[in-house]
């Protein structure tokens, strides 16, 4: 499952890998605090778990 967020860019950093080439990181400011996100991608991947199993169950 892929998930989206919009959150505000901090930085953009552009440098270079010790082969030459070029590569942009972006970071990103965290809005939501990290034990909630951690909380809710739990609970998403229970969710998702628990639907495939009823799935699996049902065939």
């Amino acid at each position: 499952m892929l998930e989206t967020r919009e959150l505000p860019i901090e930085l953009l950093v552009y440098d270079t890998d010790e082969d030459g080439e070029l590569y942009t990181e972006v970071r990103c400011g965290q809005r939501d605090e990290a034990e909630a996100l951690s909380f809710t991608a739990a609970i998403s991947a229970r969710d998702q778990d628990a639907t495939t199993d009823a799935v699996r169950a049902s065939t």
